[in-house]
């Protein structure tokens, strides 16, 4: 059987003496703090906080609310950024608890790698439903959060089958390549019609990005592009023009690193949550999370907003 590189030791040890004994030994209760965690932020749109700030302006603890529970524009950030990456970041919390398990239980390789690859369709179909509710029909679009979990899951398990080196080479790999994707694209002509792609005129005034940073504009990027290409290969009412939020099918790429980031540190989970013989603290685990400084450093590959917002339905712009 192969071994899994971010799988040390005493996790193999703890999850075996769980199956042999027939007992769940206690969970971290740090991962259900985390997971209440974003599942909270999630839902906490359907508060509304946004209706008290704009029925008095005057509010500036209600605004600030507001702020954090609405996306980015573009560029920048806010708390409701971090859900989407926060989601990928549990996914890679508890990965190696999951192979583990199934490598106690004698499964193969190859049967592991089937098992997440049934996972990953299922996530795909999954979040494709959840677009198709309100609409009451089928758009094939990859952006919601189900869906590029799916389409990064089986990358990060059989990244999780090597070691801490070629993981880590990876993670640069992958961050620099899709940058550099983004940063050799050639730009839109200066009459690009945005308005034809999704992007209104007066959101372009307010949020358009000049110079270098323009490789990273709403909808003229390579990703956009890939989209305007691949999304059309499949029937549609109307051709796929863009999308108002800019997500593109791309996005699942870097967010790879989201997961593996926690991959690469197993250890950490070992020595603090099995060899000390005590829980894997929260505060340990949420100094972890994706934070706006972190954000700063993940905008050299992507501009953000577009790589992290959550399920939004997907509207094809016309002319």
């Amino acid at each position: 059987m192969a071994e899994v590189a971010c799988v040390g030791e005493p996790l193999q040890a703890y999850v075996q003496e769980s199956s042999s004994t027939g007992m769940v030994k206690a969970r971290l209760a740090s991962i259900d703090a985390y997971r209440g965690l974003v599942m909270f932020l999630m839902l906490a749109e359907v508060l509304r906080f946004c209706a008290v700030p704009d029925a008095w302006p005057d509010l500036v603890f209600w605004r600030f609310l507001c702020d954090q529970q609405t996306h980015a524009a573009w560029t920048g950030c806010s708390l409701h950024d971090l859900i989407q990456p926060g989601f990928f970041f549990l996914v890679g919390v508890v990965l190696p608890f999951s192979i583990a398990r199934r490598q106690s239980s004698g499964q193969t390789f190859s049967s592991i790698v089937r098992h997440a690859v049934t996972r990953s369709l299922i996530l795909v179909v999954l979040g494709m439903v959840l677009i198709a509710v309100h609409p009451r029909r089928w758009i094939w679009w990859f952006g919601d959060t189900l869906t590029q979990i799916g389409l990064a899951y089986t990358f990060l398990l059989l990244l999780g089958y090597r070691p801490a080196r070629d993981r880590w080479i990876a993670f640069g790999v992958i961050l620099l390549c899709y940058w550099m994707w983004f940063a050799l694209a050639p730009l839109p002509g200066t009459d690009f019609d945005y308005a034809m792609v999704g992007v209104p005129a007066d959101w372009l005034k307010e949020h358009e990005l000049t110079g270098f940073a323009a490789h990273w504009q709403k909808n003229s990027n390579p990703a956009y592009l890939f989209d305007l290409w691949f999304l059309n290969l499949f029937p549609r009412e109307t051709p796929y023009l863009g999308d108002r939020t800019g997500l593109t099918t791309p996005n699942f790429i870097p967010a790879i690193t989201g997961g593996r980031y926690f991959c690469a540190s197993e250890r950490s989970v070992t020595i603090w949550g099995f060899r000390r013989r005590g829980p894997l603290s929260t505060r340990k685990l949420l100094a972890g999370l994706p934070s706006p400084g972190n954000r700063r450093l993940i905008h050299l590959y992507h501009t953000l907003p577009a790589q992290v917002m959550p399920r939004s339905s997907p509207v094809a712009a016309t002319p």
